[in-house]
């Protein structure tokens, strides 16, 4: 059926990730979000409903990152915008959980009682620094950074992310690197 086509990438990352199909989070959580980044989605003009949840969030303080290659009307109301060329999200979000690990943002106790496998997404998220990236994606390397210490400061973090980076031959490697962000920062 069409949700199943339509979010086939994100749910087989989250079934990956957690054994059921769908993100852990319910939206009256987004409002409690320090930091919330919305990837790959024009949320204001197709989730009216959760941009309202966005806005509690920022009236609440919390700082909202936009990632897309596109202005949407979203993005026109970010605290910081990464301007992602299409089809090089993996990178970018690889690379800001190198400059995570690499400052010590995450939290290694949540790493060790919540995760298997770490040791390898670390490793491969070494070769990624900012400015690899940037090269790649076009989001300049301070943007990178400042992102990565937002989310790995944050005491609640948290990322909605939709079709525009679901919808890609690498789908499930960009919802899969977006949940590793979360659970390197334990912010599920």
């Amino acid at each position: 059926y069409n949700g199943r086509l339509c979010m086939v990438s994100a749910g087989t990352a989250y079934k990956l990730a957690f054994g059921v199909d769908r993100s852990p989070n319910p939206w009256d959580d987004i409002p409690k979000a320090d930091v919330l980044m919305i990837a790959g989605s024009n949320t204001a003009e197709c989730s009216p409903i959760t941009t309202d949840y966005v806005w509690r969030m920022k009236d609440n303080g919390g700082k909202l990152i936009i990632v897309d290659p596109r202005m949407t009307p979203i993005s026109r109301n970010n605290d910081l915008y990464l301007p992602v060329r299409p089809g090089t999200d993996v990178i970018l979000y690889m690379s800001i959980l190198n400059v995570i690990l690499r400052e010590g943002l995450h939290k290694p106790e949540f790493i060790d009682a919540h995760t298997s496998g770490f040791e390898e997404v670390a490793e491969s998220v070494k070769q990624y620094s900012p400015q690899i990236a940037a090269d790649i994606t076009g989001v300049p390397p301070e943007s990178i950074e400042k992102a990565a210490r937002w989310i790995g400061e944050a005491q609640a973090a948290m990322i909605l992310h939709a079709r525009g980076v679901e919808h890609q031959s690498k789908g499930v490697e960009n919802c899969s690197a977006l949940i590793n962000i979360c659970l390197a920062t334990g912010n599920m």
